[in-house]
């Protein structure tokens, strides 16, 4: 007799995380709060806790475009250490 597994997951096979939680959760909204020279920056979210974001997670902008006080969307995601912004896109 053979059973049958069901793997679970998130999303379907081949999805990544930010993706499902883009469709799962729609994109949030914020504003930059700070910039680094390192490529990176945080966005504030409304909430106690700002979103990390990393310039390899933007989309039709250039990090050396963006400024603080920028109104941008984005998906929350979640990286190696902890919650991150991904899909970034300028409003």
């Amino acid at each position: 007799m053979m059973l049958a597994v069901k793997q679970s997951g998130i999303g379907n096979a081949g999805q990544s995380r930010s993706s499902f939680f883009g469709k799962a959760y729609g994109m949030a909204e914020g504003t930059i709060k700070r910039l680094t020279d390192k490529g990176f920056g945080f966005i504030d979210t409304g909430t106690p806790k700002d979103m990390f974001f990393h310039m390899s997670n933007l989309e039709g902008v250039r990090y050396e475009e963006l400024y603080e006080g920028q109104k941008v969307s984005y998906v929350p995601g979640h990286g190696p250490k902890g919650p991150r912004a991904e899909q970034v896109k300028p409003l």
